[in-house]
């Protein structure tokens, strides 16, 4: 009888493992959730830049001092860190384009040359 007992609760044992390592083996944690999926729809906040290439200003009065151009352009998918581009973004800031692009000239990080790509012409981009 007692050996009987002890054979049923080893039985039992042996089917707990099986459930444990079955439910170990298809538990959310090996499966990637849902929620860390990359869609489009985060894209969209950076589309914003565009949308800032089509605001018109107003003509400006005879006298006043002649505004600055401005075009915002965006490229996404860039493997260079945000942080470091953020120093060369700071060395280039207030300058025109041709006074930034003879600074980054003279840098050799690679972000320098990212941005130089960014800064042509389209027309002089494709050559």
């Amino acid at each position: 009888m007692a050996a009987a007992i002890l054979e049923r609760m080893g039985a039992l044992r042996i089917q707990n493992l099986r459930g444990k390592l079955a439910l170990g083996l298809l538990s959310s944690h090996n499966v990637l959730p849902q929620s860390h999926i990359h869609t489009s729809g985060s894209l969209d906040i950076s589309r914003r830049w565009e949308k800032k290439n089509k605001i018109v200003y107003p003509p400006q009065l005879p006298g006043e001092p002649r505004r600055p151009a401005e075009i915002y352009h965006c490229r996404r998918q860039i493997k260079y860190s945000k942080d470091k581009m953020w120093y060369l973004a700071k060395l280039i800031r207030g300058m025109s384009i041709d006074q930034a692009l003879a600074q980054l000239e003279f840098s050799d990080k690679k972000g320098a040359q990212i941005i130089k790509e960014l800064s042509r012409p389209q027309g002089e981009a494709s050559t």
